[in-house]
C-alpha cells in the first residue's frame, strides 16, 4: 500500500511539476530530446548576472555543507555536489542518491545537467557482479519502475523548486 501511495505521488508530481528529466540507462536526459543530457528553461528579460545572483544563494540555502560542495564559476555556472539522503528504495530501507548538478546561466536561460549520478543501494544498469538492485537490465529495459520514478521525481523536484524561486524573486529587488 505504501508503495502504491508513493508511486501515485511521484506520478502526480511528474505531471504537475512539469517534469523535464527522464532516466535512461545512460543517465538523466531531456524529456523533449533524449540526445540531450540537459534541460533548459527560459526566463525572458532576466540577465545572466541576475540569474547567477539568485541561483547561488538558493543553492547555499538548500544544500547541506555548501562551502564544501558548491563550485562557483561566476557568472555562468554553479556546480552542486549533493546527496539526496534516503531518497531511493523500496520497503523500509532507503538509500541515497549521490550526484553532481551543473546549473548554467545565459541571458534569459537556465540549463540543468546531472553530470554524475550514483546510488548507495542500487545501480543504474544491471552488471555481472552487481549485488544491488538495478533500475535497467542489461538490454536497457526498465527493471524497477519505482526506483526510476523516484530518481526522476527527485531531480525534477529540484529543478522545479529552483525555477519557482527564480520566478518568485524576480521582481523583489527594490526590497
Amino acid at each position: 500500500m505504501k508503495i502504491l501511495a508513493l508511486s501515485i505521488s511521484l506520478l502526480f508530481c511528474t505531471f504537475v511539476c512539469n517534469a523535464q528529466f527522464v532516466l535512461t540507462p545512460d543517465g538523466l536526459v531531456s524529456a523533449n530530446d533524449a540526445s540531450k543530457y540537459y534541460v533548459v528553461y527560459e526566463f525572458k528579460g532576466l540577465m545572466q548576472n541576475y540569474l547567477y545572483s539568485r541561483i547561488l544563494p538558493f543553492a547555499k540555502e538548500h544544500f547541506i555543507h555548501p562551502e564544501d560542495y558548491i563550485t562557483e564559476r561566476e557568472p555562468e555556472q554553479v556546480i552542486v555536489g549533493g546527496i539526496g539522503i534516503n531518497k531511493i528504495g523500496t520497503g523500509a530501507i532507503k538509500g541515497d542518491i549521490v550526484f553532481t548538478l551543473s546549473i548554467r546561466m545565459e541571458d534569459g536561460k537556465l540549463g540543468y545537467e546531472v553530470e554524475e549520478l550514483s546510488f548507495s543501494n542500487a545501480v543504474l544498469v544491471e552488471s555481472e557482479d552487481s549485488r544491488k538492485d538495478y533500475i535497467f537490465d542489461k538490454e536497457g529495459r526498465v527493471h524497477n519502475k519505482d526506483l526510476k520514478d523516484q530518481v526522476e521525481g527527485y531531480f525534477n523536484f529540484i529543478v522545479n523548486e529552483t525555477n519557482s524561486y527564480i520566478k518568485n524573486t524576480a521582481n523583489v529587488d527594490w526590497l
